[in-house]
């Protein structure tokens, strides 16, 4: 299910879905990149860029994301 989709099945309360990516390659996916990447999604999806292996693996935990890369 896309984004408008999940926003539009919520009916009167579509503010309480966020979409959120988080990059696991910043060095490949650029602002520009993820920012058309996103807005194939939903305009109202947001983007994340880790600074470093420490702020990604913070972020996966704070979200309770798994990942992995190879």
């Amino acid at each position: 299910m896309q984004g408008g989709q999940a926003r539009q099945k919520l009916g009167a309360e579509p503010g309480r879905l966020q979409g959120i990516f988080i990059t696991l390659d910043p060095a490949r996916d650029t602002p520009e990149v993820l920012k058309a990447y996103v807005a194939s999604f939903d305009e109202s999806f947001i983007a994340l860029t880790p600074r470093s292996p420490q702020e990604l693996a913070a972020l996966a935990r704070e979200f309770k994301i798994f990942y992995r890369q190879t």
